[in-house]
């Protein structure tokens, strides 16, 4: 444990030193996103997860808030931990909540498999437009380079076998070409709310 923890923090502690561009925010600057994501990934080394998910980049109302791929600060505070837990909210009387971390949650609990799974992004930092800060924009092939070797680590880290890794959406199947033919999921933003759900359910 103590050995996973140290790689942990390194990862974070990477994560925070990464020098992005204008048009992307990087999100564990701030101490908090860096806490809750290492809650996050230190309760799966109690828990190991038995597969894992790979999104897009993170959105300004979930991972953006949070620290955490696909979760929101309600789903953070129904399915991870509480403020007294350590985990941090903005403004927990008014939690902010994302549609897809909505739907991502709903069909992990809908397993009903008591496990959580080890969630990342093909790129770890929040893209935006230009003049909108709190909008979200998909991940140009530099900022696609950067992400691919957090993504490596991260994989290394859990040592998730390749059969048990999944894209969440096209981005993402994209930067795990590297792994040769993996599983897709609908992302559920792109109007595959039912396609995502039924493909998160038929994980084995």
């Amino acid at each position: 444990m103590l050995g996973m923890e140290k790689k942990i923090n390194a990862f974070i502690e990477r994560l925070a030193s990464e020098q992005v561009g204008s048009l992307t925010e990087n999100i564990y600057l701030d101490k908090h996103k860096q806490e809750n994501l290492r809650l996050y990934l230190m309760a799966l080394c109690k828990n190991k997860p038995t597969y894992m998910l790979v999104g897009e980049a993170p959105g300004y109302k979930g991972c953006g808030v949070t620290g955490i791929p696909f979760t929101d600060e309600n789903e953070m505070k129904n399915h991870l931990g509480t403020y007294q837990e350590g985990y941090y909210f903005e403004n927990i009387k008014c939690l902010q909540k994302e549609n897809s971390a909505g739907i991502i949650w709903g069909a992990i609990q809908a397993r009903n498999d008591g496990k959580i799974p080890l969630m990342w992004n093909a790129y770890p930092f929040h893209p935006f437009k230009e003049n909108k800060r709190l909008s979200n924009r998909k991940p140009n092939k530099t900022e696609l380079i950067v992400g691919k070797s957090y993504l490596e680590e991260l994989i290394d880290i859990f040592k998730i076998p390749k059969n048990d890794i999944y894209a969440v959406g096209r981005v993402a199947q994209s930067q795990l070409g590297y792994l040769g033919a993996v599983k897709y999921i609908c992302h559920p933003s792109h109007g595959g709310k039912a396609e995502c759900v039924n493909g998160i359910l038929s994980i084995k």
